[in-house]
This record gives C-alpha cells, sequence and structure tokens, in this order.
C-alpha cells in the first residue's frame, strides 16, 4: 500500500519499540582528535599567517598544543571550516612616482625617429624565466572572500 518495502517497515518497527523514536541513533567512529579550542587556534593562526605551508601550520600548532596532530588533521578543520588554498593573482601596481617618471620618459622620446635614435635600442619582453623553483604564491581563504 505504501511502496516501501517489507524490510524498510520492520526496520522501523524495530527501531521505535527499541527506542521509542525513530530518530537514526549515533554511529560509531572514531572521535575528532582535535577539539573547539584547538580548531579556533588554527583557523586564528590561518587568518594571520595566509601565504604559510600546511606543513608550516602544522608544525607551529604542533608547538604550542599539547597534542600532536597531523598536516591531514589541520587540511581536515581548515577544508570544514571553509578555507581552500588558492594561487594569488598577480596584480601590476606602479605607484605614483613611477608613473610621472614613465610619462615624462615617453615625451622626452616623442621627437625620436626611427632611422636616427630608435634603431640603437634593443627591446626585451621583460620576462623573467627562473629554472627550478616554483614562483607561484598560494594562500590560504574563504571561498567567499574576494580575490
Amino acid at each position: 500500500m505504501l511502496n516501501v518495502s517489507q524490510s524498510c517497515i520492520s526496520k522501523f518497527l524495530r527501531r521505535w519499540n527499541c527506542h521509542k523514536s525513530v530518530e537514526n541513533l549515533k554511529r560509531s567512529g572514531r572521535p575528532k582528535k582535535t577539539d573547539d579550542r584547538c580548531d579556533r587556534r588554527i583557523i586564528r593562526h590561518v587568518k594571520c599567517h595566509q601565504k604559510q605551508t600546511l606543513n608550516e601550520i602544522t608544525n607551529t600548532i604542533n608547538q604550542l598544543a599539547p597534542l600532536s596532530i597531523a598536516s591531514r588533521t589541520v587540511r581536515c578543520r581548515l577544508r570544514s571550516c571553509g578555507f581552500t588554498r588558492r594561487k594569488v593573482q598577480k596584480a601590476i601596481v606602479i605607484s605614483r612616482i613611477k608613473w610621472i617618471r614613465q610619462v615624462s620618459w615617453c615625451r622626452q622620446k616623442l621627437g625620436w625617429t626611427v632611422k636616427d635614435d630608435w634603431q640603437s635600442v634593443i627591446f626585451s619582453d621583460e620576462t623573467q624565466t627562473v629554472i627550478g623553483q616554483n614562483n607561484k604564491v598560494y594562500v590560504w581563504r574563504k571561498v567567499i572572500e574576494v580575490w
């Protein structure tokens, strides 16, 4: 009549007879190694030191806390609070003084000709290439924060 299997009904009735409730019981499992205080300490540390790696954060927390926790635990706590590891977007920032100098340099060169003056100038694309190092900067941020 209800389009529900007989085993589902029997489990429901057994749960009601034993516990006088149909709510699911608390499941067994490994308890959290960190308490709420330690979780708050991790979040507070990450907010102050966003550029630190996961291992650096874990080492700092282990020095402060009486118990030793793994980096996987720290990562789980950060993810549960909404933090993710993101690459910083690079923005070109030019100061006012540098901008004034660039404009004055360009105005000085307005009268230059290709044959006489610009022929002796070498241009480059100003790209820096570093081999063997990771120049990417990552930060811990919440998903809702503006980059």
